[in-house]
């Protein structure tokens, strides 16, 4: 029992100690706000707010995609599903404007013969309108519209990219201004 009572109050000293600490430093100008031991403590039992020591007194930052996957969305829009073929307009030389990649863009060709035909490849920078991400990576999976409207007519290719491939291509797209 004795121990008891020794240890309670060496807690209770050390409380207060830790609180006088937190007092006289938070008066010391040259220690920066977020440094000062009243911000580190925030939130802690012992602090004047009392809240929960496990919360954090900062807003939560939204979660950027990873450079790797932005890259292999990038390699993949570019290389390998050619996507700025159809969904970039070109110069009078046939060349893409750097500057509108990926904004929409007038089909360069027609068929030879009718048949269902899409004259102009809507903007993906920012993620085509109505998609949203998980939307995006499903269409490039299945080619099934989010809107129920069925598959996208020609030159539209049929695309099944894996899940990995198309989550790394709607990370890319998503990252992109919609301007």
């Amino acid at each position: 029992m004795k121990t008891l009572r020794l240890i309670a109050g060496f807690t209770a000293v050390l409380a207060t100690c830790v609180l006088w600490t937190v007092a006289l430093a938070d008066q010391t100008s040259a220690v920066p706000a977020s440094a000062k031991p009243s911000a580190l403590l925030a939130g802690h039992p012992v602090s004047p707010g009392g809240a929960s020591p496990f919360e954090l007194n900062r807003p939560a930052e939204p979660s950027q995609p990873d450079a790797g996957l932005l890259a292999r969305g990038h390699y993949l829009v570019f290389r390998t599903g050619l996507c700025i073929d159809c969904h970039s307009p070109r110069n009078e030389k046939g060349e893409h404007i750097e500057s509108q990649h990926l904004m929409g863009a007038p089909i360069p060709f027609a068929p030879t013969v009718p048949m269902p035909w899409v004259p102009a490849a809507p903007r993906l920078a920012g993620l085509p309108a109505g998609y949203s991400e998980e939307q995006m990576v499903h269409f490039l999976m299945t080619g099934d519209r989010p809107d129920g409207r069925g598959k996208p007519l020609p030159p539209m290719p049929p695309f099944r990219f894996d899940h990995d491939d198309a989550a790394a291509i709607a990370a890319y797209l998503h990252s992109l201004p919609a301007k």
